[in-house]
């Protein structure tokens, strides 16, 4: 603090004009790299995480709040349609077994729904024969995804890429390489 008492007011103006000048130059950076959106180029996304195991969802949700995303979450399809209401998440991840309404009336609903219909859902569940993921993707899922064939990372990386729009079009069921 001394120091500073001590400095002339060209001084001072110089150190502040340099500082200005220092953040704006690194703020222009990070526009640059986040390609104009900001700091954090998703950090108001939200994703509303529909999960009945509460492990799992723990799991997923702190993943993406430490990631910088907003999370909602909900144990039940009767939650999950009325927190898909009120949140207006970005994104929904959504498990088919659940209690109160299942994962594909949860889809189906939302899908019905004019201001619902075009959020992104990846379904993440366990169930994985031809029949079940058929009827997530006619309903409007656009991802499907079994549980046990994916890490959290990886995870991540989906719900990126669709919400920077970078998900190739025909990459519906993802499966281990």
């Amino acid at each position: 603090m001394a120091f500073w008492s001590n400095c002339t007011r060209s001084t001072k103006n110089k150190f502040v004009s340099e500082t200005v000048y220092a953040f704006i130059k690194l703020r222009q950076a990070v526009l640059i790299k986040n390609g104009g959106q900001g700091y954090n180029a998703h950090m108001a996304k939200k994703i509303l995480i529909i999960e009945d195991d509460q492990f799992l969802q723990g799991l997923v949700s702190r993943k993406f709040s430490v990631g910088g995303f907003e999370t909602a979450v909900a144990t039940n399809g009767i939650d999950g349609v009325r927190l898909e209401v009120s949140e207006k998440p970005d994104i929904i991840l959504l498990d088919l077994l659940l209690p109160g309404s299942d994962g594909f009336e949860v889809l189906e609903r939302m899908k019905k729904d004019e201001a619902l219909k075009n959020i992104p859902v990846i379904v993440f569940s366990n169930l994985s024969e031809e029949k079940d993921i058929a009827r997530a993707k006619d309903l409007g899922a656009i991802s499907y995804m079994v549980k046990s064939q994916f890490t959290l990372d990886e995870l991540d990386q989906e719900i990126k890429s669709i919400l920077s729009g970078t998900k190739p079009a025909d990459s519906f069921f993802k499966t281990l390489s």
